[in-house]
């Protein structure tokens, strides 16, 4: 039985859907659209190394300083603590942007990574102010890419919202509106991006 003193499975789900988890995985997507061979493998090599592990050790280490960066909501604020996880993904992000435009601006690839830059640093800016749940926008931003880019069929990957919603409530680390609203930050900011490099084109 799931109780509050007992969460196990609501940190489960919040770890498969967790931001370092999700957007590693809809970067390798999009790299297996945009490359082939070598430059295929390598991509892949460099969203593990730098996208999914540096992220890991940085909050490892982040969480040694004693920096708690996914506090519960009666902790109070958790600003500056969330800069502090954020800013070097969007510094990845960046750099990675400017290796992947010698291999053109068009590909799904450069707008998936175009995609989380400018969603961190939206996501930076409002998390200043107010604790935006960032596996709301990550996870919403992943089904919506799955389904315009590949698939119109990947919009029932909408139906596990409610599971991500439940846990990040159990755990007291997010209000309903803090979700809804990560929801359609993750949801609004793909649209633009992915229709603006014209990759809307998923049928069912």
């Amino acid at each position: 039985m799931i109780t509050k003193k007992n969460p196990d499975l609501f940190n489960f789900i919040s770890f498969i859907f967790n931001p370092e988890n999700v957007i590693p995985l809809l970067l390798i997507i999009l790299a297996f659209k945009s490359f082939s061979g070598a430059s295929l493998y390598g991509w892949i090599f460099m969203i593990v190394v730098f996208n999914y592990l540096f992220n890991y050790i940085w909050l490892y280490y982040l969480s040694f300083l004693g920096v708690e960066v996914d506090k519960p909501l009666e902790k109070g604020s958790v600003k500056k603590d969330r800069l502090l996880a954020l800013i070097p993904q969007i510094l990845v992000l960046g750099l990675e942007m400017v290796i992947s435009d010698l291999y053109g601006q068009q590909q799904p690839f450069h707008a998936g990574i175009v995609l989380f830059l400018i969603g961190g640093i939206l996501f930076s800016l409002v998390t200043y102010y107010w604790k935006i749940s960032a596996h709301a926008a990550t996870t919403a931003s992943l089904f919506t890419a799955l389904t315009v880019i590949i698939s119109f069929w990947y919009l029932f990957t909408f139906l596990l919202v409610p599971i991500i919603y439940v846990s990040r409530k159990k755990l007291y680390r997010h209000t309903d509106y803090q979700l809804i609203m990560g929801n359609l930050l993750g949801i609004i900011v793909t649209l633009v991006i992915l229709d603006w490099y014209g990759l809307v084109i998923a049928k069912v």
